[in-house]
């Protein structure tokens, strides 16, 4: 039986209708545009996680800015209480006569 099997395989090439150098050239063209077709997409997967990438960096850019803007309102209104309890402080302190 494994007489058989092998001789089957060297007779499949044989068989088809082109001839060998024309078969290993349409191998080798084809496995060539599947190398090809794989680094188009996994360049076109880097690209998309760069953009994603870009997109995020900016949306943290923006929170960022947001938050310093918050954090300057945030020691205004702390300032403005200070000024608000040391005012209170010397209205309510006792006038020595």
């Amino acid at each position: 039986e494994e007489l058989a099997s092998t001789e089957t395989l060297k007779v499949l090439p044989a068989s088809t209708d082109a001839p060998p150098t024309i078969q290993k050239r349409v191998k080798y063209k084809m496995s060539f545009q599947r190398r090809t077709s794989d680094v188009q997409s996994a360049m076109f997967d880097f690209s998309s996680k760069k953009i994603q990438q870009d997109q995020f960096e900016r949306k943290v850019k923006e929170l960022n800015l947001i938050v310093l803007a918050k954090n300057e309102q945030l020691a205004a209104l702390r300032a403005q209480v200070d000024e608000l309890m040391q005012a209170q402080a010397t209205a309510h302190r006792p006038t020595s006569s």
